[in-house]
């Protein structure tokens, strides 16, 4: 399955088609964090569980250097960005809802030059950045060299699982704006759970399982070092 919540959103138990996935079921861990640029040692090797009525933030903000389960992935042009993030070209052109290019464009020959760009200019510059990577980018293929100047000395950061999540009775697991993907294997989330996101992000993951019930509030909760326990939460049904 291959998700993206653009605008920030949160996926609950009770609105999920059990079984969801696409191509990405028949294809290993592995060889799908190497889209990434990641290896195994990159990936956190265990399960993360959110116990009943718990709420639960996970950031980058205060975790240690290295940290495994966490990554900073830095881009070298706006097609990497695009590959990590975005929508694929041809379900772009299916989906025939492309924006219409800015009336005016500016140029700009290197970095400097575009560092210079008026508020204006560099909004339009922008909304092309925003075609190429959810939309078809073959429409706007002739700016990618502008485009780039975008990503230079960025980086986005990503939560990456080579096992399961699990949010169990009205628990929360919240995603901090600074992470822009979430990588795992399942994802499973029980009656009254709720996946929480506070700003654009990716959801790489092979399952993604809700309306879950559980036979006991009895579970083995495990939670990484840069998780935040938020609140006790409540039922969300």
């Amino acid at each position: 399955m291959n998700d993206d919540l653009n605008n920030g959103s949160s996926i609950r138990a009770e609105s999920i088609d059990d079984g969801r996935c696409d191509k990405f079921s028949r294809v290993g861990t592995e060889e799908r964090a190497r889209v990434y640029g990641l290896e195994d040692g990159h990936l956190l090797d265990k399960n993360i569980v959110i116990g009943p009525g718990k709420h639960v933030v996970l950031s980058s903000a205060n975790a240690k250097e290295g940290e495994p389960g966490l990554a900073r992935l830095r881009p070298t042009d706006i097609e990497d960005v695009k590959r990590w993030i975005g929508v694929p070209n041809d379900l772009a052109a299916k989906r025939g809802c492309c924006a219409p290019a800015p009336a005016m464009v500016p140029g700009a020959a290197s970095l400097s030059e575009f560092r210079k760009l008026d508020p204006q200019a560099r909004l339009a510059v922008h909304m092309l950045a925003e075609e190429y990577v959810q939309g078809d980018s073959r429409r706007v293929s002739n700016y990618k060299p502008l485009l780039d100047h975008l990503v230079d000395r960025s980086f986005l950061a990503g939560l990456f699982l080579r096992q399961d999540i699990e949010i169990h009775r009205g628990a929360v697991l919240e995603l901090g704006r600074d992470l822009k993907i979430l990588f795992a294997r399942h994802i499973r989330i029980y009656r009254g759970g709720l996946l929480k996101f506070n700003g654009a992000a990716k959801v790489d993951c092979v399952t993604l399982t809700g309306n879950l019930i559980a036979l006991s509030d009895l579970v083995s909760e495990w939670l990484p070092s840069f998780a935040t326990l938020k609140t006790v939460g409540v039922d969300h049904d």
